[in-house]
This record gives structure tokens, C-alpha cells and sequence, in this order.
């Protein structure tokens, strides 16, 4: 067989979706099949919101930090086309239609083996999935920060859903002078346009658009109704109906560059 396969180094074995299906070959040549449609028990979280997660191309691209040196094509490759790395050889799984591939021969290209073993894959045949592509600007090599990344980083300015005095004094604690933010922690995301595209999936009873959260300096990061800021990094979630995201940007973020730029009115 040519290119990549769906077979794995050590078993008769492939994956597409949320179903595995094993068999063996007898020396006949009949086949036993092994495999099982038991409904599994009703405990795993839904598998979509995980695989949503990986909608955005840099939150795949670092499932790679692991990828082998033998490997044939490369994870920035495999990454823009759709796939996440299972740290297993060389085998990737497409989030957008979940099926996997392995076994990548020299000269492979990642997007033809796609269309060549998942020709059912939406995604690999240009249709729109939600995904949210690496910034141009970005450089491969060296991969900005993923949004989980980011929530690590900035928990300490993440302003609590009830937007109580109580809760935020904490987070106004956190931010002396000493952090006024002259330029913006995440550069890729300076461009209006890229920071509407992270919307895919805004709450659709949200009363703020995407159009004026990007506008007010906001990303969003695929959880809830949370946002954050692209220059200080400053999260804020909980929308009432009638707030103004420049405003409660301001109002909880005045520290921020990007807010120091704009003419808002005083809260």
C-alpha cells in the first residue's frame, strides 16, 4: 500500500471517528471479527467539546511537542491540515473527522493522504469546520503561545462571573504600575479580523457580538462566553445584556495598552 495507512505498526488495526474495529485473519482466510457495538456507559463527557478544543491550529500544533525526528512529514504540516499527534509513532488523528492516519512515507504529503483515506472528511476538502488557522504572521518553528497556555499565564487577571467588588479586588491587587502593558502580549492576535475569526462557536444568547468584543481588543478562547484580551492578557466572562466590552475593558483592565488607545468614556 502506498503512503500513509490506517494500519498501526504491531496489529490489524484502524480508527475512524469513535469507532475501532479489530479482525483477524485465519489461515483459511475467513475473517473474525472482534469487533463490539456495545453501547459504552453513560459517563464520558460529550467527545465533541473535546475535539472543539482542537479546532484551533496552534492548540494542535502543540500536541507535536513530542513528534519523532523520524517522522516523514512534519507537525506543522500535519497540524494545518486538520490533525492533533496521538504520541503513538507517528500516528495523528483528524479532529474534524476523527479518523487517523499513520505509517507516513517518504514524499507523503499531508493533505493528499487526508483526502486519499477520509474522503468523507468535510474539512479536508475545504469545507468550513470551525477551524481557526495559525495567523500568517505567526513562525512555525517557534509556535506563540496556545490558548491553554494562555489561561495558565493570566488566571490571577481572570475577573469572576458574579463581577463583584469582592472578587476583583484581587485581581486590581495584581496589577500595580509596575504592569502597565506598553505592547501586546499576543501579537498574532493584533489584528481585528483574526480575533473575529476565534468566534466560531460564540454563544449564541450572548447578547455581545463578536464584532464588538473583537473590537474592544478580545479573543475567544472556546469556553462559556470568556474572552480575553490580546494585549494584557485580561479575561473577563459573565456578560451582563447591556455591558459595553470596551468599557468593562477599561473598567476591570485599565492597566492595558491597547484600552490606553482608545477614547473611552469614564465608567
Amino acid at each position: 500500500m502506498d503512503g500513509a495507512s490506517f494500519e498501526s505498526s504491531n496489529a490489524n488495526k484502524f480508527e475512524i471517528g469513535d469507532y475501532c474495529c479489530s479482525y483477524t485473519r485465519n489461515q483459511n482466510g475467513s475473517i473474525d471479527d472482534e469487533s463490539t457495538d456495545e453501547e459504552p456507559e453513560d459517563y464520558a463527557p460529550d467527545p465533541r467539546e473535546y475535539y472543539s478544543h482542537f479546532y484551533l491550529e496552534s492548540e494542535r500544533l502543540s500536541t507535536f511537542h513530542d513528534w519523532p525526528h523520524w517522522a516523514n512529514v512534519t507537525k506543522e504540516d500535519s497540524a494545518k491540515n486538520g490533525f492533533m499527534y496521538l504520541h503513538v509513532s507517528d500516528r495523528v488523528q483528524c479532529v474534524f473527522c476523527r479518523a487517523c492516519l499513520a505509517s507516513f512515507r517518504p514524499g507523503d504529503i499531508v493533505a493528499d493522504e487526508h483526502r486519499k483515506y477520509c474522503p468523507e472528511c468535510p474539512f479536508a476538502f475545504g469545507y468550513e469546520c470551525g477551524n481557526i488557522p495559525i495567523p500568517s504572521s505567526r513562525i512555525v518553528q517557534q509556535p506563540a503561545q496556545t490558548v491553554q497556555e494562555l489561561n495558565a499565564k493570566n488566571r490571577a487577571r481572570t475577573v469572576p462571573k458574579s463581577h463583584t467588588i469582592t472578587h476583583v479586588s484581587s485581581v486590581v491587587s495584581n496589577i500595580g504600575d509596575e504592569d502597565v502593558t506598553s505592547v501586546p502580549k499576543y501579537a498574532d492576535w493584533a489584528d481585528e479580523l483574526t480575533r473575529l475569526r476565534s468566534y466560531r462557536g460564540w454563544p449564541a444568547q450572548v447578547r455581545q457580538t463578536p464584532q464588538a468584543l473583537a473590537a474592544a481588543g478580545f479573543l475567544y478562547i472556546g469556553n462559556g462566553d470568556r474572552c480575553k484580551c490580546f494585549w494584557c492578557g485580561g479575561e473577563l466572562y459573565g456578560w451582563n445584556p447591556d455591558d459595553d466590552p470596551l468599557v468593562e475593558h477599561a473598567k476591570w483592565f485599565s492597566q492595558c495598552g491597547f484600552v490606553r488607545q482608545q477614547n473611552v468614556v469614564k465608567y
